[in-house]
């Protein structure tokens, strides 16, 4: 800046003048992206969980809830995200080693907090099971007994399965909500667990006419989604927690939440948009 005062002073030309300020802009601008070539890169393990918490687009490019907040929370924390993407068992296994920093969205388990510790969760799902129609309506946990359950392959509902085998539930693991509730439909398999908005969304828009949503509570099925780090990271653990407050506080969370989150809900029917036809209604009856 000094430089450019002297060049300011010196020059009494208008041109001159707006040259000088250029050349500033210019030499500000390749300090920044220095700046930002500085800093830290955080390498994120993305699995593709769950739209839309977090999947892969056509591309393969982290796309969803979980890929929006990551961002924020880099860019309040002062890093740069290094995406690593892939099978599941390539993840774990990267974390393990210690060459991933970071996982972007995961479901606490008292299990992985051998390995791993959790920030503070940023969504919370309910789980439901959904099974036909016509295929005898379940009530109980009782009424599973003998019963194809569809799951995701690998998920959180899987290893929650294998966790009640007193339950006598024959798994099918599949690799998506979709085709587990496709199996369903199509009598494949008596029943799927999933995230409940996740599920019936994916119901209504693809036509599964004879799947429904069930009354048998699954006792702890909470899908509560967190970033995690390496056992003992307390730095990095810090930073994170710390700028999910700041978005919490901001309202980012909430604007990113409606985004991703609120499309899956049902809208409840606003009295204010039957205005318009109340007036009309009243002279009929009238």
């Amino acid at each position: 800046m000094r430089t450019f005062f002297r060049i300011w002073r010196k020059t009494s030309d208008g041109r001159a003048q707006l040259r000088a300020l250029l050349v500033v802009g210019l030499l500000i601008g390749v300090v920044g992206a220095q700046e930002a070539a500085r800093r830290e890169v955080v390498r994120v393990a993305f699995d593709s969980v769950v739209r839309p918490v977090a999947y892969l687009d056509e591309q393969g490019r982290p796309t969803g809830f979980a890929a929006d907040y990551v961002g924020a929370i880099a860019r309040e924390a002062g890093f740069q995200v290094e995406y690593v993407t892939g099978a599941k068992e390539r993840l774990w296994s990267e974390f393990a080693d210690g060459r991933v920093d970071l996982v972007a969205s995961l479901v606490f388990t008292e299990e992985r907090t051998k390995t791993m510790d959790f920030a503070l969760h940023y969504l919370v799902l309910e789980g439901a099971m959904f099974g036909r129609r016509d295929g005898g309506r379940l009530r109980t946990l009782d009424d599973l007994a003998g019963r194809r359950v569809a799951v995701t392959r690998g998920a959180v509902t899987h290893d929650y399965l294998r966790a009640h085998p007193e339950w006598k539930v024959e798994i099918v693991p599949v690799d998506s909500t979709e085709a587990a509730l496709r199996l369903v439909n199509e009598g494949g398999c008596d029943a799927a667990i999933n995230v409940a908005l996740v599920a019936e969304k994916l119901v209504r828009e693809r036509g599964f006419e004879r799947v429904v949503r069930e009354d048998v509570a699954l006792p702890g099925l909470l899908y509560k989604y967190h970033m995690a780090v390496k056992k003992g990271d307390a730095a990095l653990l810090r930073r994170v927690n710390e700028a999910q407050w700041v978005l919490h506080e901001r309202g980012e969370f909430a604007r990113l939440h409606e985004k991703w989150i609120g499309p899956l809900k049902v809208r409840d029917l606003d009295l204010r948009e039957l205005r318009p036809y109340l007036w009309p209604l009243a002279v009929v009856l009238v």
